[in-house]
């Protein structure tokens, strides 16, 4: 193998080293962040930071504590490629001793979200949506689990949205109306998602990356140099034999 080969080997091996150790550290720390956000809500019963980790824009709209449990309801307003999608969500967490299942078949968990909008149309209903009439959805207050439940609807229009919430045992501790004005949409009167450069701040992900990169970084030179003067070592022995 020419020097030059071996030198072009080595800097894609770094390259690959860089980009794997990057996405690796990343990764490791937005898990570590959304640990830290679910725990906020668990524990705090502090919902904002858990939205706005995922949002463009948010606001409170109504915030209760009944039977156990703290709810609270977003306006909150997502963006894809330019384009902004609004939507209603409700968060749910036990605040004391609650009734809850302890396993998601359980067949007697009368725990309930029903979104209406003001014509008595329901636009989600957990006891009849494919995606959760099986589940028993009190299952996920358990502190194993995620903790708490959140439940949304897409606003596709202005008006009036009932919500209601119930428990294990079927009892309302939720009931809302809502009036949502989508015309009157003002960002000034929400607050701001989280930036890219905040997620760095709550990450402090600029120090972190530097330490783990320097440490993959150092022990592949460390590998490659152990191998490559391993193997031109070996290559002069040979030549030295030869002669």
């Amino acid at each position: 193998m020419s020097k030059l080969a071996a030198i072009i080997i080595a800097v894609i091996g770094l390259l690959v080293v860089f980009f794997l150790g990057m996405s690796s550290i990343v990764y490791g720390e937005t898990a570590k962040l959304q640990e830290r956000l679910h725990n906020e809500v668990k524990n705090d019963l502090d919902f904002d930071n858990f939205v706005a980790y995922q949002v463009k824009y948010f606001k409170s709209l109504e915030r209760t504590e009944n039977n156990g449990f703290v709810s609270e309801t977003y306006w909150i307003v997502t963006e894809y490629e330019g384009e902004l999608t609004h939507q209603l969500i409700t968060f749910t967490v036990p605040n004391g001793a609650i009734l809850r299942a302890s396993s998601n078949e359980d067949p007697n968990d009368l725990t309930q979200f029903i979104f209406k909008n003001s014509s008595n149309e329901i636009l989600l209903d957990t006891k009849v949506h494919e995606s959760y009439k099986y589940l028993a959805l009190s299952f996920n207050y358990n502190q194993d689990q995620l903790g708490f439940i959140y439940q949304f609807i897409v606003l596709e229009e202005s008006d009036l949205i009932s919500i209601e919430v119930k428990d294990y045992e079927g009892d309302t501790f939720v009931s809302l109306v809502l009036d949502i004005d989508l015309d009157a949409f003002d960002e000034s009167d929400f607050e701001l998602g989280w930036t890219t450069e905040d997620l760095e701040r709550e990450m402090n992900i600029k120090p972190i990356l530097t330490e783990g990169l320097m440490f993959y970084i150092g022990i592949y030179l460390g590998v490659v140099a152990l191998l490559f003067g391993g193997y031109y070592t070996y290559k002069a022995i040979q030549r030295s034999k030869i002669k």
